[in-house]
């Protein structure tokens, strides 16, 4: 998990702008090849078992590319309305703000909060489905929201940063 505090008064935790325009953030993106390969393989098999598919492209225009519109407009959907998990966070004293990096199977959402509408980190112990206790870091928004925060946040770093948004040290 990528940290530190930078010349410019910026603290990251998790991935970072950079690396979303990196590239790394986006999973789906190791998937296109195999994808592709899979969309095409039924086409060729068509074609060589059947030669004189060929004079019929309508049909396997139609019978190809209407499910693959369908399948393209499922995954734009999904991105807008799913933004998925916040992956990494960067607190911009200089600017005080929050930006946020959020990610999901198909796309990379960048988005900045102001100090003001934050009201603190907080370092929670839940419990999964199977009764284990799962710690992690969420943040409170002004709104009554909550965003839940990378894993991998310590108590000290959750303390740094209530400290950095001004809030003191609350837990």
């Amino acid at each position: 998990m990528a940290q530190g505090i930078t010349a410019t008064g910026r603290y990251s935790l998790g991935a970072t702008t950079a690396d979303a325009a990196d590239g790394r953030l986006t999973r789906f993106a190791g998937g296109a090849g195999p994808l592709t390969l899979g969309l095409l393989l039924p086409v060729l098999a068509i074609v060589l078992i059947e030669p004189a598919a060929l004079r019929h492209v309508r049909f396997l225009t139609l019978f190809l590319l209407m499910p693959l519109f369908f399948l393209a407009l499922f995954a734009y959907v999904y991105a807008v309305l799913s933004p998925g998990q916040v992956v990494g966070i960067t607190l911009d004293a200089g600017q005080r703000r929050l930006e946020l990096v959020q990610s999901n199977g198909f796309s990379t959402r960048h988005s900045a909060l102001p100090f003001s509408d934050a009201v603190r980190f907080l370092h929670q112990r839940r419990y999964d489905d199977d009764g284990y206790a799962v710690e992690g870091v969420t943040l409170e928004l002004r709104d009554g929201g909550m965003l839940k925060m990378p894993d991998g946040i310590a108590l000290e770093q959750v303390r740094a940063l209530n400290l950095m948004l001004g809030l003191g040290d609350r837990r």
